[in-house]
């Protein structure tokens, strides 16, 4: 489980990429791999979607003495967990200024945790690809979060490259 691969990941403190993606580690495996992110510094890319990891274990993956901002993350995908809207406000304040992609899909934000997104998105100017989908929105909430979008100038340059109808408004869509 978590404590072996934190073991064997412990021996390669140059990792820049780490996808551990689908593996359901839950709250305990998520506990057990935190203090790798204390000896890992070099991490730019993290994949840890589709975890069922909740807030706590979360907060400890990304606040163990080495920030996400502290490491200089580029791209973060914890979609599909359980951060909720109290773990986005806890995640928001990491987040690096050249965090280039971000994936917090299908984490339970709602409307509170899509307005911690919002409040930090304008100083993420690095910013080129965003996943909010699926996250129990409301109109009001998409409302907002599509009208900070003109600031994040990486992200508007990529959009209008997309289809209108495919692109970033289906991520909007479907929150």
């Amino acid at each position: 489980g978590g404590e072996e691969l934190r073991e064997a990941l412990s021996q390669l403190p140059a990792l820049k990429a780490l996808d551990l993606g689908s593996n359901m580690f839950a709250d305990a495996g998520a506990k057990a791999l935190a203090p790798l992110f204390r000896k890992t510094t070099q991490l730019v890319a993290l994949n840890f979607s589709q975890n069922s990891v909740g807030l706590l274990q979360l907060a400890s993956l990304t606040l163990n003495g080495n920030s996400i901002e502290a490491l200089g993350m580029k791209v973060l995908n914890i979609g599909d967990n359980q951060l909720k809207a109290e773990g986005m406000k806890h995640l928001a304040a990491e987040l690096p200024k050249e965090l280039g992609a971000l994936n917090v899909a299908r984490n339970k934000l709602g409307d509170e945790g899509l307005a911690e997104l919002v409040k930090v998105l304008p100083t993420i100017q690095g910013l080129t690809t965003l996943h909010v989908g699926s996250n129990e929105c409301s109109d009001a909430a998409l409302k907002e979060f599509a009208e900070a979008l003109p600031g994040l100038p990486g992200l508007q340059a990529r959009a209008s490259r997309a289809s209108r109808a495919c692109g970033l408004h289906a991520h909007l869509m479907h929150c």
